[in-house]
C-alpha cells in the first residue's frame, strides 16, 4: 500500500520545523512517503538542512495561484489537494507540520485503516465535541474519498480563490469565536455525503508531540502526552546526533520550542 504523509507550510518560523516533521516521519516510518509543500521559497538553511540529512526532495515549492497567502488559506489547502498531486497514492495523511512523529505500534497506518474499517468510512477523523468541526489530523482513502469529494473540494478552492470566507464557517456553527479550516473540513464531508463517524472517543491519538501547542502553557496544560512520545522525544533530543545537527542549523525561534519542549517532557 502506497501510503503518503503530507501537508502545506507557510512563513519561515513553520517552515523550520519543516525538517524536523520529516526526519521524524521518516525515521519512525521509513518506507512511507513524504511530501511537504511550501507556500514560500525554501529557505537556505532549511534547504542545507534537509540536503544534509537526503531529505532535500521531500520539501517542494508550490505556487497556489490567485490564492492569497494568510494562515487561514494556508490551513485550508490541506483539505484542498488536487488529485493529480496525490493520485500516485493509495493512503493520505495530513496534519500540522509543527510535530514530532513517533512510531507507535500498531502503526498510525494500521491505527486509521482500522478506523476507516470500524467506522465503514474512507476516512479517519472525529468530529469535535459541540461542534462543526473536524480535527486537523486527517487521513484517507484516496479514490474513494475523491469519488465523493472532488466536486466539493473543486468548488472550495474555486470559493478559496475568489476570497469567500463563508467557507470557514458552518451555518449553524455555534462558536463565536472561530473561523478556520476544520469548519470547512466539517462542511466538505457533509456535502459530499459520506457521513460522520459514530461513538469516537474525544482521546484519538496525535501520534506524537505537538511542538509549538506544547509551547503555550494555556494550551499544553490541557494535554497529557504518552509516555511513548515523551520518552521518544527525550531521547531524540539527548541522543540523536541527527537531531541535534538539525536542532543547531533550524532557526532561534524555532529552536526556543523545541528547547522548552524539552523542559517540560524531561
Amino acid at each position: 500500500m502506497k501510503f503518503l504523509i503530507t501537508t502545506i507550510v507557510g512563513g519561515n518560523l513553520y517552515q523550520n520545523f519543516t525538517p524536523i516533521y520529516i526526519y521524524s516521519v521518516k525515521k519512525a516510518y521509513p518506507n512511507c512517503s513524504v511530501k511537504i509543500y511550501s507556500w514560500d521559497r525554501i529557505l537556505t538553511n532549511v534547504k542545507n538542512i534537509l540536503k544534509d540529512i537526503n531529505c532535500e526532495d521531500n520539501l517542494i515549492y508550490k505556487d497556489f495561484g490567485n490564492i492569497s497567502k494568510c494562515t487561514q488559506n494556508i490551513k485550508a489547502m490541506r483539505w484542498l489537494y488536487q488529485y493529480e498531486d496525490i493520485k500516485d497514492f493509495d493512503v493520505v495523511f495530513t496534519g500540522d507540520i509543527d510535530f514530532f512523529i513517533v512510531e507507535e505500534n500498531p502503526s498510525l497506518l494500521d491505527q486509521h485503516l482500522n478506523f476507516c474499517e470500524t467506522q465503514n468510512l474512507p476516512y479517519s477523523n472525529r468530529v469535535r465535541a459541540k461542534s462543526h468541526r473536524l480535527t486537523g489530523l486527517h487521513f484517507y482513502k484516496i479514490e474513494e474519498y475523491y469519488n465523493a469529494c472532488s466536486n466539493v473540494i473543486d468548488e472550495f478552492r474555486e470559493r478559496l480563490c475568489k476570497g469567500d470566507n463563508r467557507i470557514f464557517r458552518h451555518p449553524k456553527s455555534n462558536l463565536d469565536i472561530y473561523d478556520g479550516d476544520e469548519e470547512m473540513l466539517y462542511q466538505i464531508i457533509e456535502k459530499s455525503g459520506l457521513g460522520f463517524p459514530k461513538n469516537v472517543t474525544n482521546k484519538r491519538k496525535h501520534h506524537g508531540i505537538h511542538l509549538k501547542r506544547k509551547y503555550n502553557p494555556n494550551l499544553a496544560a490541557k494535554e497529557t502526552e504518552l509516555t511513548e512520545y515523551t520518552n521518544n522525544f527525550v531521547n531524540a533530543y539527548e541522543n540523536d546526533e541527527i537531531f541535534k545537527e538539525i536542532l543547531a542549523k533550524i532557526s532561534s525561534e524555532a529552536k526556543t520550542y523545541i528547547d522548552t519542549c524539552y523542559r517540560k517532557l524531561k
